[in-house]
């Protein structure tokens, strides 16, 4: 497995449960994380859980329902980390109970939460810097057609990044 160290990885749902072991768990290795959820107090706990570990933690609170928290957090990525190599979606809403108790309300919040948000925060981090010579990106698997027989890998690579390239709003 590659080194975590001297990486920079957000972590969404940071404040509590999996969102909080992962990024506990990277900034141990050596990760600088951006650690987002809605709480501003939890996350500046586990911020000195994580400068506890040897490692820099930042509290960055955002709300994976509204797409100005979204894109802030993607414009602060951008001003304050210069590079993004890791992306961790584990922030989101869940109604508990029987289905039919459940309102459509409560599948609104789920779904600007779980979905709508989550594809916000990979189309806004995809557009953050990334190191030279990194080969994270997120990419689905059918978007790019395979290269032409006759191509070389860099010329392959420089396709690819033409397609992913975009910019922050």
């Amino acid at each position: 497995m590659e080194s975590l160290k001297n990486q920079v990885a957000v972590v969404t749902g940071a404040s509590s449960g999996i969102g909080k072991a992962i990024a506990l768990s990277v900034a141990a290795q050596g990760t600088e994380v951006c650690l987002v959820a809605r709480r501003r107090e939890l996350l500046e706990d586990v911020a000195k859980q994580a400068q506890a570990l040897g490692s820099r933690g930042h509290a960055c609170p955002a709300d994976l329902t509204k797409d100005e928290d979204i894109r802030g957090l993607g414009e602060r990525v951008q001003k304050d980390f210069a590079r993004l190599n890791i992306l961790v979606l584990c922030g989101g809403a869940i109604f508990h109970g029987p289905l039919e108790k459940a309102s459509l309300a409560d599948f609104d919040l789920m779904y600007r939460s779980n979905v709508r948000g989550h594809y916000l925060m990979i189309q806004t981090m995809s557009c953050a810097k990334r190191p030279a010579k990194s080969s994270s990106s997120i990419l689905p698997r059918d978007s790019v057609p395979p290269p032409p027989p006759d191509s070389s890998p860099q010329r392959s690579m420089r396709s690819v990044r033409s397609r992913t390239a975009c910019a922050m709003k």
